[in-house]
């Protein structure tokens, strides 16, 4: 992905590293206005792309229902209804991340939630769970994904966007493998490569399908 050297970065990004977890939502409200602009044409973010992929592969029935777990502004969204999924949902952690995403036209639904707490959502609602870019340091942890895994029908799909500087905080990857161990996912893909290109991090895509 090319990136636009003479756009202005801010510092938002470096600064959501070193985030403590009752700082997020204020945070992101904060960063919303500008978010799109740093990330895609400042530093080249690759995860919507790399998702957008893994989705088109994995996830064949367009008409199953999608839920965009900290959706942010919808730059998954968007590649999504590209891909001529039908029914896109999303939740975020912060209100105006919310109505950025709103303002797309392309959520069924929208809701503020934080994800390290249970769902308000019925078991297997969904065809397909995207959680890109949520796990993090002073975000989302790994144990939030029992409840992503919940409302995920049987046969459906897990879609996991993650820079590698959490990933190799090593506690996803072992949650991902104790689910698979316990019988409730099959970990099909760990695909390593790029994240934020102009900032020099890689990350990880993990595709899970729900087996229990």
């Amino acid at each position: 992905m090319e990136v636009d050297s003479d756009q202005p970065v801010s510092s938002f990004y470096e600064r959501a590293y070193s985030l403590e977890e009752h700082e997020t939502k204020d945070f992101y409200s904060a960063w919303a206005a500008t978010y799109d602009e740093e990330l895609i044409d400042g530093r080249g973010y690759a995860m919507p792309v790399r998702c957008r992929a893994a989705f088109a592969t994995y996830v064949t029935d367009r008409t199953t229902p999608v839920i965009d777990l900290g959706c942010g502004t919808g730059l998954l969204g968007r590649e999504l209804a590209g891909l001529g999924f039908e029914t896109i949902d999303g939740i975020d952690y912060s209100p105006e991340m919310i109505e950025r995403a709103r303002a797309t036209g392309i959520y069924r639904e929208l809701w503020n939630a934080d994800l390290n707490d249970p769902l308000d959502i019925v078991d297997g609602a969904y065809g397909a769970v995207a959680a890109m870019g949520v796990f993090s340091f002073g975000h989302v942890n790994a144990e939030a994904l029992d409840e992503m895994c919940r409302i995920i029908t049987p046969g459906g799909t897990l879609i996991i966007g993650v820079n590698e500087v959490f990933v190799d905080e090593n506690t996803l990857v072992p949650k991902l493998e104790r689910l698979e161990a316990d019988g409730a996912i099959s970990l099909e893909v760990r695909e390593h490569g790029a994240h934020m290109p102009a900032s020099g991090v890689n990350g990880w895509v993990f595709v899970a399908t729900r087996t229990g």
